[in-house]
Formats: C-alpha cells, sequence, structure tokens
C-alpha cells in the first residue's frame, strides 16, 4: 500500500513537472514567433483534380444530411426535415433520405408533403409499406387517384409475395375502385377477382364471419361494385354472378333485367339483350338513370339494317316513354340531348324546362339558357336567371354563358329592355334576372344600366342585402371599376351582418381601396379585417400585398415574414397555398435589393415542401444561371419548368440563359428565339437574345434585339436595364 502511494507521488510530481516545461515551452513559443529553420511554411493546399459542381453538390448533401441527423437526435424535427430535404435535392443518388423526409412528415403532421415525397421514392428507394398505404388513403381522400394508386402499388410489389388475409383483401377491394374510377377496367377486375375469390373461399383467406362483413360493408354495393368491374372489364360470367348476388341481397327484379340486358350485348347476344330490356322499360323503374336509352339506342343499330328506320323507331319510343313518365328527368335530359344532337332547339327546350323543375342541375340551367338565346326568348331567359338564382344560389355557373350573350347587343338590348318593362310593373323582375342583367351590362361597359340593376337587386331582397352588395363589388373589382366597388363596400358595412361576412367585406375593400392610390386607408381596412378575424391567414394577407403594392417594400418584406411565423405551424391546403405566395413575393422583393442568397434560400424553403413546384424550380435556376453558379442544378430545374410548361416564354427564356452561361450558345439561341416571339416580347428576354446573337458574331441581330429590349426597359420604366442595354448598343456600334 505504501509503495503503490509513493509510486503515485512520484507520477503526479512528474505529471507537474512536464507540465510546468510544456507550459515554459508553450509561452516561449508565442513570446518568439518567428519561424526556425526546422519549420515549414503554411502552404495552400492545391487538389490534384479540382472538384466539378458534381462533387461540390454532393459535398453540400452531405453536410445537409449530417445537420439532419443532429437536429433528429435534438428532437428538432422541423429543422431536420429541411436538411433531409435539401440533402436530397443537392445529390439525388441520396434516395436513403427520402424514407428520412416521408417519416418526419407524418410525425410533423405534414401528410401533403409527406405524400409528394413518397411519390418520388417509390420509384427510387422502398419505403415502409404500411406508411405508403396511409399516404395512398390521404391522397384518395384528395381525390389524387393516379398518385393513390402508385402508392398502392408500390407497397404491394414491396410485399410481394402477397398474403392471403383479410388485410389483403380490403386492399384489392380499395385497389380496384380505384382502378375503376380512373377507367383502368382490367386492373380493376384482376382485384375484383381476388375479392370474389375470398367472400366465396372465406377459410382460404382466414376471414371469419365478422370479417366477410366487413369486407361487405354495404353488400348490395359491394356486389354491384364487383359487377361493374367485371362487365366493363368484359368478365360477362362473373358480371352476371355478382348481379345475381346483388338481387339475392336487395331483389328488383326490374333492375335485374335490366343488367342482364347490358351482360347479354356485351356477349353479343342482341335478340336475349333486347327482351331482358324490354322487360326494365315496360315498368315505371327510373333506377337505371339514362343507361336503358343508351342500350336502346345500341341494340336497334345492332338488330336493325335501316338507319334511318332505327333513328324513328328510338325516337318514337322514347318519345312515348317520356309522355307516360313526365317526371323521369334522367330520360328527360336524354331525349332532351337527343333533340340537340339533331338540332331540334324548341323540342329540346320543351322537354328540359320540365326535367328542371323536377330535378335541377347545373348542366341543364346551362343547356338551358343556350338553348333560349339561341332561339331568341329573352323573356324565358329572365325566367331562366331567376330559377337559377333560386335553385343553385348563384350565377356563378353560367358564366360562360353570361360571356356568349354579352357577345351579342342585340340580345343584351332586349334583355336590358324586358327587365325595364318588368321592373316599371310593380318591381316585377325577380333578383336573379336583376342580376343577370347587371352582369351582362358591366360585361359590355353599360355601367350605369349595371349599377341601376344591381341597385335594384338591392331594393327587393332587404334579408339578403349584404350578398347583393358582394356580388356587386366582386363585379366592379373584376372589371376595374375599384373607386366605385369602394363606395358598395363601404356601403355594404353598414349593413347588420356577422363577423365572418364584415371580415370578408373589409377583405374586399383593401383591394379596391389600394388600387384607387388610397393606401393608408386600405391598411386600416386589412386590420379591420385582421380584427374581426385574427385566425384567418386569409385576413392577414392583405397588409403585405398592401405594402408591396404601394411600393413600401421594406414594409412589405417584414409583414410577409410575419405571416410566414404565424402560420407556418398550419396544414391546412389553403394555408400552405398561401404561405407558399408569401415565400415567393420574400424572393422577389430580396431580388429588388439584390440580395441574392435571401432570395435563393425562401426559393429552397417552397421547394421543400413542394418538390415540383416548376416556377420555384424556374426562379431559383434562373437566379443561379444569372450569378453563374450551380448550372448544372440550374439546367437540371429550367428543363424541368420547360418540360412541364413548354409554351410559358419566361420558363424557356431561363432554359436559353442558362444555355447561355454554360457555354452552349447555339442552343441558348434556339431557346430564346422561341421565348422572343410575338409583337410585347419581355425586354429581359430580348436582351438576353442579343447577348447570345453577340457572341456568335451576329452583331447586326444582336443590336436590333437589344434596341426593341430597350423599347420593352422604355415602356415599363425600367431605367437600369435600360441604361445597360444602351451600353451594349453602344459598345457594338462605335
Amino acid at each position: 500500500m505504501q509503495r503503490s502511494a509513493r509510486l503515485l507521488t512520484l507520477i503526479l510530481l512528474f505529471l507537474t513537472t512536464s507540465l510546468v516545461v510544456l507550459c515554459s515551452a508553450w509561452h516561449i513559443a508565442w513570446a518568439k514567433p518567428q519561424s526556425t529553420v526546422f519549420e515549414d511554411h503554411a502552404q495552400p493546399l492545391d487538389p490534384y483534380q479540382p472538384r466539378d459542381e458534381l462533387a461540390q453538390d454532393r459535398i453540400q448533401a452531405s453536410a445537409h444530411f449530417s445537420m439532419a441527423r443532429i437536429h433528429f437526435q435534438r428532437e428538432n424535427y422541423s429543422h431536420a426535415l429541411r436538411n433531409f430535404q435539401r440533402a436530397y435535392r443537392y445529390d439525388r443518388s441520396a434516395s436513403s433520405a427520402l424514407q428520412d423526409i416521408v417519416s418526419l412528415a407524418i410525425e410533423l403532421d405534414q401528410v401533403a408533403v409527406a405524400g409528394r415525397y413518397a411519390m418520388i421514392a417509390i420509384s427510387q428507394y422502398p419505403l415502409e409499406p404500411v406508411l405508403v398505404r396511409q399516404l395512398a388513403m390521404y391522397l384518395t381522400e384528395a381525390m389524387q387517384f393516379p398518385q393513390a394508386i402508385a402508392l398502392h402499388e408500390a407497397a404491394m410489389q414491396a410485399e410481394q409475395p402477397t398474403k392471403q388475409d383479410a388485410t389483403t383483401v380490403l386492399l384489392q377491394l380499395e385497389m380496384g375502385r380505384l382502378y375503376m374510377l380512373t377507367e383502368q377496367h382490367q386492373k380493376a377486375a384482376d382485384c375484383f377477382e381476388v375479392v370474389r375469390d375470398a367472400l366465396s373461399h372465406p377459410e382460404k383467406y382466414r376471414l371469419t364471419e365478422r370479417l366477410q362483413k366487413i369486407v361487405l360493408g354495404k353488400p348490395d354495393l359491394t356486389y354491384s361494385l364487383l359487377a361493374e368491374g367485371f362487365l366493363a372489364a368484359t368478365r360477362t360470367d362473373k358480371a352476371e354472378e355478382m348481379f345475381r348476388q346483388t338481387d339475392k341481397v336487395e331483389p328488383d327484379p326490374h333492375q335485374l333485367a335490366l343488367n342482364l340486358a347490358r351482360i347479354t350485348a356485351a356477349r353479343g347476344q342482341y335478340p336475349v339483350a333486347m327482351n331482358h330490356l324490354e322487360q326494365y322499360l315496360q315498368s315505371n323503374s327510373t333506377a337505371g338513370g339514362n343507361r336503358p336509352y343508351k342500350l336502346l339506342e345500341l341494340l336497334l343499330n345492332k338488330l336493325r339494317f335501316d338507319p334511318q328506320q332505327v333513328r324513328n323507331e328510338f325516337l318514337e319510343r322514347l318519345q312515348q316513354k317520356h309522355a307516360k313518365q313526365p317526371d323521369n328527368t334522367a330520360l328527360g335530359y336524354f331525349l332532351a340531348n337527343h333533340y340537340l344532337k339533331n338540332s331540334q332547339f324548341e323540342l329540346a327546350e320543351s322537354v328540359l324546362s320540365v326535367a328542371i323543375k323536377h330535378e335541377p342541375t347545373v348542366e341543364g340551367f346551362q343547356s338551358l339558357v343556350k338553348l333560349n338565346y339561341q332561339l331568341k326568348n329573352y323573356d324565358a331567359l329572365l325566367s331562366l336567371f331567376e330559377q337559377a338564382q333560386i335553385q343553385m344560389g348563384t350565377l356563378d355557373t353560367l358564366d360562360r354563358q353570361l360571356e356568349s350573350i354579352a357577345a351579342d347587343g342585340t340580345a343584351v338590348a332586349q334583355l336590358v329592355q324586358r327587365a325595364q318593362q318588368q321592373i316599371d310593373k310593380n318591381h316585377g323582375l325577380s333578383v336573379g334576372a336583376g342580376l343577370a342583367v347587371g352582369l351582362l351590362t358591366s360585361l359590355t361597359s353599360q355601367h350605369d344600366i349595371s349599377d341601376s340593376m344591381f341597385e335594384y337587386t338591392l331594393q327587393v331582397s332587404p334579408n339578403t342585402r349584404t350578398l347583393r352588395y358582394m356580388e356587386w363589388a366582386r363585379q366592379l373589382i373584376l372589371t376595374e371599376r375599384f373607386a366605385t366597388a369602394a363606395d358598395v363596400l363601404q356601403r355594404a358595412l353598414e349593413e347588420k351582418q356577422n363577423r365572418t361576412s364584415k371580415a370578408l367585406c373589409y377583405y374586399y375593400l383593401t383591394t379596391a381601396l389600394e388600387m384607387v392610390g388610397e393606401t393608408d386607408q386600405a391598411l386600416t381596412a386589412a386590420d379591420e379585417a385582421i380584427r374581426l378575424d385574427d385566425t384567418s391567414i386569409l385576413m392577414h394577407s392583405r397588409r403585405p400585398w398592401i405594402l408591396y403594392h404601394s411600393g413600401r417594400t421594406a414594409e412589405a418584406e417584414q409583414a410577409y415574414a410575419e405571416i410566414i411565423d404565424r402560420f407556418d405551424q398550419q396544414q391546412s391546403t389553403t394555408t400552405r397555398e398561401l404561405l407558399r405566395d408569401a415565400r415567393f413575393m420574400l424572393s422577389n422583393l430580396n431580388v429588388m435589393k439584390k440580395e441574392y442568397g435571401h432570395a435563393e434560400e425562401w426559393l429552397e424553403q417552397v421547394l421543400d415542401e413542394f418538390p415540383n413546384d416548376v416556377g420555384a424550380m424556374n426562379d431559383l435556376g434562373y437566379l443561379y444561371a444569372d450569378q453563374s453558379k450551380h448550372l448544372r442544378r440550374s439546367l437540371r430545374m429550367v428543363q424541368r419548368a420547360v418540360e412541364k410548361e413548354p409554351d410559358n416564354l419566361a420558363y424557356r427564356d431561363s432554359l436559353g440563359w442558362t444555355l447561355f452561361r454554360l457555354g452552349k450558345y447555339d442552343e441558348a439561341r434556339d431557346q430564346l428565339e422561341s421565348a422572343a416571339v410575338g409583337q410585347n416580347t419581355d425586354g429581359v428576354i430580348l436582351d438576353h437574345l442579343g447577348d447570345v446573337y453577340h457572341v456568335l458574331d451576329q452583331a447586326e441581330k444582336a443590336v436590333q434585339s437589344w434596341q426593341k429590349a430597350v423599347a420593352a426597359f422604355e415602356k415599363i420604366g425600367d431605367t437600369e436595364r435600360l441604361d445597360m442595354t444602351q451600353r451594349k448598343i453602344h459598345n457594338e456600334t462605335k
């Protein structure tokens, strides 16, 4: 023990002495910084082979990947997600990052982001099948059926061989439904084969009675779905089997007769099919919609040799059936369409007028408006506008029809005359008719008449005055009558209304006031909209827009940034789209200040969330090219943008400019010449084209293009670009 203690003392003494010596040496070294003969000066490292852009991108991707791991370990998942997204974008070979992106996005409740990256991943990296299926269900709910199918197919591929269990059966049922929605009938039938087999042999798929009930859901609907899938794929025996199963669950001999007619027609057994169809037609059933009448036309064409005889017999039978069943709206609409195809407009109008009273539809109103316009039935048109307003609550669905009528001055004059006559008869004009005439005269710049019609709708609808004000104001804004719109909206605010409606009034008022130069008042209106509905990003979005439009760019930048800080954790579709717009605006504001790094970062953030946004790809690619950096990455992005929107001249300009920076002058010229078509070509495109002609030693063309650019810059008052281009002309011609 004593020996050990003595040894420890000696060791400590030795360490202390060594430390003193080292410290002394360190002190001397710093006191005498001069080099000695034994020292080498530090030399810069010259790589044997300089890194190309691909290598630089991979290094940058590795750095982001490392940062993502650090943030993940610290449970800072949002920063981890962003770094994983950048890592993948800079190095597409780093596909393993896709699993992390999808998982983290789901963890952060960014399901839409997860879905976008999952669609990228399925062709590059195997994701967890359960995860992929969850995203497929989300895309189905979002009505993105092709994308949902792609994810389901990827999940199935990852789980080969397929298990025979209830989960598989339910997935096949769902995929079959999706295939039917996208008209991939053979694939749908293949899926339904599995479901049919499972229902026929439940023990094979380990389906208990409870699981069978889960698979069937509502049996009549499920069997009918399988039957329709088999019939669409011309697997008629199985279709018949499923239709008969449907009839066992919900007996309906008339519907079964129709379905058997469809099946036998698909088999080419036309006389048998006609017999089945006659059973349906002799009943009063309307369950088949317009299918029996389509089938009747097909069978008559197959069973009769004289086309004229077919047309006559078909029409006669439709007319007889309609006379017996005037309230059969499916037949009414079908017969009316038949008349329309044969230019029998008066008959079509007569039948449609009856059908629409029993079952109002958007298509029905659109067809009737078109018909009555063609027949010059102006009083009937006014009545139709009334019906549409009552049944649909709006005339928005008739926009195209109103635009067609507005192009006909005589028709508009006739409608105005008849509307005024009805007003003079004890205010006999309906709100819908007054609104329609107000819209028509607004489209034809008859502003006094339009205003009087909208005023009339206010008088005759005291219980919906706020809505009428909003309809009027919206039309005034669309036709750029901003001062009048502001007055109308101020009047609307005097009406008694709820907070949400009042906030919307202020929302529209901000636009009207700013467009007439009343910026301070517009900002006050924006603040009121926010006060009334503080949780709405839509209301908050007006303030930065006003500041930007009025040229108060520093304040606009701050306001847009505040919106992102306030709402960036919310995941609704509307919120995410408005935040994307805010990031685009912030990028543009930073470009105006020539703070390109910040401008790039905002676009990077857009691409983090929306990896296929070609607008962001184009803008970022152009920024890179304009600074002659990341040209490989730039080319990839602008090429994607042009592939997606080949007619977008701005995108094609970006591609041409990137090719120019890469020294591919002939290709750049081809792209820029394509972008420079038309009379009002953007000055930047013309300037770029002149630069390309210059390096190709086509001096005359270069000067001509630059001169056109100068004219374009003068027109918009862009003095900076104007001076630069004029200097180019001077240098080329001196």
